[in-house]
């Protein structure tokens, strides 16, 4: 298991983080910062992000020197740390896949250059499947290897991603005005809606 750990956060450190930076510095953009003033909370909370992901990645030579006993005290079955794993995969697939749909527009966190925001593939139905993905990688690693430091930092992780939406969609309202919020009527925020708000509508006229 500690060998597909490592293979799934080398991933997430490629595909996940170099990659995304090489395609933002061939397009001359800032990827890792905006020129944006961020609000005291709001730097907290990217800086709790950045810092649970990198040391979530970061697990992996311990892993590899040590085996999983160093991170998990507490052994559960082999199929709950398998099931983990799948999650995590998943989850850095996700993150992957929306870094790669974004393109050069990809940044952590909300820049200057608002009208860029991305509606096609998966952001069409979720306003935030890179969030998401780092969700779920949490939520897997706590299956994989639940020690006490990874449920600590996987937690911290999960309120980050949730705060870190918010205070992006409320810049965003701010800056866009009713361009976002149709935008977000016809989405969800991490997984996509089940129905749209005009099918809604038009279930709801045919039963009158």
């Amino acid at each position: 298991m500690e060998w597909a750990y490592i293979a799934v956060m080398t991933a997430l450190l490629v595909g996940g983080l170099l990659l995304p930076l090489r395609r933002a510095w061939r397009h001359r953009r800032q990827a890792l910062g905006t020129r944006r003033v961020r609000p005291l909370p709001e730097r907290l909370v990217k800086a709790a992000l950045v810092a649970s992901v990198s040391v979530t990645a970061m697990w992996s030579p311990l892993l590899w020197l040590y085996g999983a006993e160093v991170l998990r005290p507490v052994a559960l079955p082999t199929s709950v740390g398998w099931i983990g794993l799948a999650l995590a995969a998943a989850g850095v697939g996700l993150v992957i896949a929306g870094q790669t749909q974004m393109g050069a527009a990809w940044r952590l966190g909300v820049g200057d250059d608002v009208e860029q925001f991305v509606q096609r593939g998966l952001f069409a139905r979720a306003r935030h499947p890179i969030y998401a993905g780092f969700g779920l990688m949490f939520v897997g690693v706590v299956l994989a290897i639940p020690g006490p430091a990874v449920v600590a930092v996987s937690a911290m992780g999960l309120v980050a991603v949730v705060l870190e939406t918010r205070y992006e969609e409320a810049f965003l309202l701010r800056e866009l005005g009713e361009r976002y919020a149709s935008y977000m009527r016809r989405t969800g925020r991490f997984l996509p809606r089940l129905r749209s708000p005009s099918a809604s509508k038009a279930s709801a006229e045919g039963t009158r």
